[in-house]
């Protein structure tokens, strides 16, 4: 089978396959944490990335060459916006609140003064609780996952198409030979050079 079509994938890539298991692992404590910590969006998100690749995995990655090419930008965009915030947040993570300062009253309007608020706390902080520190290690786990699962799939889609231009070329070049001598291309290794030369 070439790119696309359902069949085994190439040795290559069934050698990795501990690697895949790895990204199912780490793609599950995705899920598990941003859950845990009420990242509803983003746990769904995790969640739905560890079925499909639960599907590459299972049958004996049969669904790979089928799917890998999209998981793999899927994975690609995911840990982009995944890096984003864990990048801006590594020095500290910020939180902005409202609070309104003064409030004048008159007879057709009121104006209310609010202040902004920056509270920045370390990326680990005891003192935050279970959802705040939870989350922190959601925000690298999920990066993490993605990054490695875009490397697995890409190359193996690469690893795909590789092999299946090889057959392609394969069989081209049995056609040249029938073409050329008449014969199937299998037999013509095995001809005498007297045959050709008389030919």
């Amino acid at each position: 089978g070439g790119p696309g079509s359902r069949g085994p994938p190439p040795q290559r890539v069934l050698d990795g396959r501990l690697y895949w298991h790895v990204l199912l692992v780490l793609l599950a404590i995705s899920a598990c944490l941003r859950f845990a910590t009420l990242d509803i969006i983003g746990g769904i998100l995790s969640a739905l990335m560890l079925c499909m690749a639960g599907m590459i995995v299972t049958d004996g990655m049969q669904e790979l060459p089928r799917y890998a090419l999209v998981f793999g930008m899927l994975c690609v965009l995911c840990a982009f916006f995944d890096l984003v915030p864990l990048l801006a947040s590594l020095s500290g993570r910020s939180e902005v609140t409202l609070e309104p300062v003064q409030r004048i009253k008159s007879d057709e309007m009121t104006r209310i003064t609010y202040t902004t608020i920056v509270r920045t706390t370390p990326f680990f902080d005891s003192d935050q609780g279970w959802l705040y520190n939870g989350s922190s290690i959601a925000m690298i786990v999920s990066p993490i996952a993605m990054l490695l699962g875009a490397y697995l799939a890409i190359t193996a889609h690469f690893e795909v198409q590789r092999l299946g231009q090889a057959r392609v070329d394969e069989q081209d070049a049995a056609w040249w030979r029938r073409d050329d001598f008449g014969v199937r291309g299998e037999d013509f290794d095995r001809m005498p050079m007297g045959t050709l030369l008389d030919g």
